[in-house]
């Protein structure tokens, strides 16, 4: 009976211990728990922060990124504008330019055509450039005065008879002036050839040099011979 009690007791013993074991088993489970949930509650937390802040990371170098752009598209847009200007700049130079380049080859015209309607009486058809710069010109005066002087050569460079009545001296008279009107036509001739740089071509050069020629070559046949 005596070891029967001692058995008894430490079985006992032993429910006790069990006992004791699991509840601070229970205990310690339940503590895990609540520290488990308390983590991951914290856990939650701060990956929300993070997204958070990842988000407005993002948003800033969105920011960034378009004021790049912006400014490059702005640099761009000024470089055109400035591009533009100077293209338009440069072409209302070129226009005045033509215009003046025209304007003095029309008064160049006009002035020869002029010096020689005033020496001497010519068609009426023939018409005065005009000195309009804006407007090309309608009529070609170069033409113009290559005929007006060929007209000049036709009418002025024809030989008189010996026996001529009294009114040869009278018309003798009225070819005085055209040594004169020559040498004026040919100063703004040659004025015009080598201040114009419209009037360097070569096929206008050589007509001029042709029509003075043939002016010389009248003028000397005009003179009486020496005795």
């Amino acid at each position: 009976s005596q070891f029967a009690v001692e058995e008894y007791e430490a079985l006992q013993d032993t429910l006790h211990l069990e006992k004791n074991l699991r509840t601070e088993a229970e205990t310690f489970a339940r503590n895990m728990l609540v520290e488990q949930k308390k983590l991951k509650r914290q856990s939650d937390i701060l990956m929300q922060s993070s997204s958070s802040s990842l988000a407005l990371q993002e948003a800033l170098s969105q920011v960034v990124s378009l004021t790049n752009d912006l400014e490059v598209e702005r640099l761009q847009h000024q470089n055109q504008r400035r591009q533009m200007e100077e293209k338009l700049q440069s072409c209302e130079a070129q226009r005045e330019l033509t215009t003046l380049r025209r304007s003095q080859r029309s008064a160049f015209y006009s002035a020869l055509l002029s010096l020689i309607r005033k020496k001497k009486d010519v068609s009426d058809d023939v018409q005065l450039l005009e000195t309009d710069s804006t407007k090309p010109p309608e009529v070609d005066i170069r033409q113009l005065a290559v005929d007006e002087m060929m007209q000049r050569i036709k009418k002025g460079v024809q030989l008189r008879p010996v026996g001529q009545s009294p009114t040869r001296s009278r018309r003798k008279m009225e070819r005085l002036p055209s040594n004169s009107a020559f040498q004026e036509l040919k100063g703004i001739m040659v004025m015009g050839l080598t201040n114009e740089p419209c009037f360097t071509s070569p096929t206008f050069s050589v007509s001029c040099q042709k029509h003075l020629f043939l002016l010389e070559k009248g003028e000397l046949q005009q003179k009486p011979p020496s005795a």
